[in-house]
């Protein structure tokens, strides 16, 4: 029974993201500054480190205008969930292991604990969701497995209660992503993994439950979408008072393994679900989905399906009922992964990207952010490089609207990971505006709170009778907030011309008539 339950834990993380266990700090984590490349939008980085591993898996700007930090933290080889109170500079103000939370299973040193997420509530404190080992009764014998944890601390990170998700009854082991605060309590999604009673698997399900506000579980609702493996790692209330749910599965019906959206009512029963597939795998634990302006979803996970290399980012855009309104890629020539996507305050949208991710055995993987619309275009990206590994696992909007990124510096379980924090300023945003009469003027405005600089344009106008006119402008700009620039481009011809200017990553198209030096009727 034992070496079966082992069995259970391992198939678990195998299934679950690369993530380090962590848990009062007796050693100091120090602060340790990093000097990098395309550091303009930099403000500040900081490194996090007690001596053998430790990752930061999430974090959250504060009502004080610092940071709450959760991930974890090694000690003789095993795992503990750490907790790290950030000034608004990154500088540590407190921080806790919880040593009740930690990575012992079967009497081994092993990695069975994640902590995914924070939330702060609305007396000031703070709520930690993950999964860590505990010792259960089965069968009248005390094993430690995994369950799922609610923690819950004041704002100087004491206990207020610590409670654990799980079923004997059912034999099933709960493992928790995304929490939410609702009128009476939390809500919290995650999986659950059904074994039979020899320790064999049978299932694992995706599910939604909600808790009274001192972590008590008031109902508990699971969701399979027909496959082997069903999981849900993220969850946003909707506007009908329901939620929606967003994860992955292998059903039959798909691909190996495809992404995952559910759709709830306020008790937690299921209105409907939809499956995204490809002729490859597509699998998601991105922290983030959101409800669009329009009244549909946004969801963001990873694709072997479709993009430009080996692994890219989907993100994937549906109506009010599910149906498909556009998907997207990001991604580079190798393999990009993402965990974390944040909303931000104009109505677009940030995914934090590990660029490169396992490539060259793991020795080179940088952070990548992109900004993008309720379109899915691109409005701006950012890519920090450094020599070795930084893997991104959580990204937010800070109240500066510039961002905050959290990770390590090394492949999991590797003793020299250190965990990182990174605050990254405001980007730009810019608007192209084409206007006619005597030639015709490219109005570039920068309408967000940071630099453009030395952005790359191109102008090029084709057309006429006969096709005569062919006129391009090349170079590179600097274009501050609130600033404007102006391209004009003069020439004589008649007929219809062919407009595109191109500066960043925009784009606009568009067809005009010239009349001699006059351009008219621009669309």
């Amino acid at each position: 029974m034992k070496n079966k339950i082992v069995v259970i834990c391992i198939c678990t993380l195998l299934i679950a993201t690369a993530a380090p266990a962590v848990g009062i700090l007796n050693n100091p984590i120090h602060g340790k500054s990093q000097q990098l490349q395309n550091s303009r939008n930099m403000e500040w980085n900081l490194t996090y480190d007690r001596g053998e591993f430790d990752e930061i898996r999430y974090i959250l700007q504060t009502t004080d205008g610092g940071y709450i930090c959760c991930g974890l933290t090694e000690e003789s080889d095993n795992y503990y969930v750490m907790i790290l109170k950030l000034d608004t500079n990154g500088e540590e103000e407190w921080h806790v292991v919880n040593y009740d939370l930690n990575g012992t299973i079967l009497g081994q040193t092993d990695n069975w604990i994640f902590t995914m997420h924070i939330l702060q509530t609305n007396d000031g404190g703070f709520l930690f969701s993950g999964w860590s080992t505990i010792l259960v009764d089965v069968e009248g014998e005390y094993i430690w497995l995994p369950a799922g944890y609610l923690w819950k601390t004041n704002a100087t990170g004491a206990t207020d209660w610590l409670q654990h998700y799980y079923s004997v009854e059912e034999l099933g082991l709960d493992f928790l992503y995304c929490t939410e605060e609702i009128s009476m309590g939390y809500a919290a999604c995650g999986f659950r993994i059904y074994y039979d009673i020899s320790g064999q698997i049978i299932d694992i399900r995706g599910f939604l439950m909600e808790t009274d506000s001192d972590g008590n579980l008031q109902w508990f609702q699971s969701y399979d979408a027909g496959g082997d493996d069903d999981e849900l790692g993220a969850l946003c209330s909707t506007d009908d008072g329901g939620y929606i749910l967003t994860g992955y599965t292998t059903s039959s019906l798909v691909n190996n393994g495809a992404l995952w959206m559910v759709k709830t009512d306020g008790d937690g029963n299921k209105q409907w679900d939809k499956i995204f597939d490809g002729p490859d795998f597509e699998y998601t634990y991105v922290k983030g989905c959101y409800q669009t302006s329009d009244g549909g979803y946004l969801m963001a996970g990873n694709t072997a399906s479709y993009g430009a290399g080996l692994v890219d980012v989907w993100v994937i855009k549906t109506d009010s009922s599910g149906n498909e309104m556009w998907n997207k890629t990001y991604g580079y020539a190798r393999s990009d992964y993402s965990w974390s996507m944040d909303q931000t305050s104009n109505g677009e949208y940030v995914l934090g990207i590990c660029k490169d991710m396992y490539y060259n055995l793991g020795t080179k993987t940088d952070i990548w952010i992109v900004q993008f619309n309720e379109q899915g275009d691109t409005e701006w990206n950012y890519l920090i490089e450094e020599a070795g590994t930084q893997i991104i696992t959580c990204i937010k909007q800070t109240d500066d609207e510039g961002f905050v990124v959290s990770g390590r510096t090394n492949e999991y379980g590797t003793a020299t990971s250190d965990g990182i924090v990174v605050k990254v300023g405001p980007f730009p945003h810019l608007d192209i505006e084409l206007k006619g009469g005597l030639g015709i003027r490219a109005i570039i405005t920068n309408t967000g709170l940071g630099d453009a600089i030395q952005v790359p344009y191109h102008l090029s106008v084709t057309g006429g009778i006969l096709g005569l006119l062919n006129q391009s402008m090349n170079g590179t700009i600097d274009i501050f907030p609130e600033e404007q620039k102006t391209f004009l481009g003069f020439f004589f011809r008649l007929g219809t011309i062919n407009i595109t200017v191109k500066i960043g990553l925009k784009e606009k198209i568009a067809t005009a008539v010239v009349f001699g030096p006059f351009v008219l009727n621009i669309t």
